[in-house]
């Protein structure tokens, strides 16, 4: 019999990204920039430019107005500061504020910040920190400030205004998951097999989202094996206070 295992595969990760993924954001609209080094310094800044020299510090201040027509529905800012996607650390990240504080982080792994869909002005004020990459941890002259330069190691690559489908969202999800759950069952085990063919289903109904989701209802329904693992999930806070960070940080 002919064994199609590892071009469904290749498939499901192609799709996913390429059909998948495309169908959680419905509209969007961009966002205007501002950058500088403090609040009271900020000039125009464009998508696609180059930003924050090494252990620096620089401020964005973005700015996009809510249609009537998104008033009620799930509306969210995307703010791709020039992430890699290796690690959500190691790299640039910033911090969310408005008058009263933090509001939250923005990394690789999150780069979403719900916002009021109520029509008008939405302003969002990002603390962004240009920390230098070390691969392997190798010597580079990136880790002292005083051999680090200043030609700016980030260029920007997002900052938009989506609206969120979240039944697309969830679909994206849960094949998600089966992808993995699947990709880590042995090649003999026959509930990988069958996961196979659960996930091609759903991806032949795409873009119908309910039917597609209602395709792998069973194979998410599935219990774990009796050997299975009991899990805790545990909330966790890792503050390094002396890593990657200046001291005025």
């Amino acid at each position: 019999m002919h064994d199609d295992r590892a071009l469904v595969e290749r498939r499901i990760a192609r799709e996913l990204w390429e059909r998948v993924v495309p169908l959680v954001e419905i509209d969007r609209a961009a966002l205007a920039i501002q950058a500088g080094p403090t609040l009271d310094r900020l000039t125009d800044f464009t998508v696609g430019s180059r930003w924050g020299a090494p252990w620096g510090t620089t401020w964005f201040r973005l700015t996009g107005e809510i249609p009537d027509n998104w008033a009620g529905r799930r509306v969210e800012a995307v703010i791709d500061l020039g992430f890699h996607r290796d690690a959500a650390g190691f790299q640039c990240e910033g911090l969310v504020v408005d008058d009263d504080g933090p509001v939250q982080g923005i990394h690789p792994r999150r780069t979403n910040i719900a916002v009021d869909a109520e029509p008008g002005v939405v302003v969002l004020t990002v603390e962004a920190a240009s920390n230098p990459s070390f691969p392997q941890f190798h010597a580079s002259p990136l880790g002292s400030p005083a051999t680090a330069g200043e030609e700016p190691l980030y260029r920007f690559k997002r900052a938009e205004l989506v609206v969120v489908d979240s039944e697309a969202e969830g679909l994206m999800h849960d094949l998600d998951v089966l992808d993995g759950l699947m990709r880590t069952l042995a090649l003999d085990d026959p509930r990988r097999r069958r996961l196979l063919r659960d996930i091609e289903r759903a991806l032949d109904l795409v873009p119908d989202v309910a039917a597609a989701r209602h395709a792998i209802e069973r194979a998410l329904s599935l219990p774990a094996r009796s050997s299975a693992h009991h899990i805790i999930a545990t909330g966790h806070a890792h503050i390094d206070t002396a890593w990657l960070w200046p001291i005025r940080e």
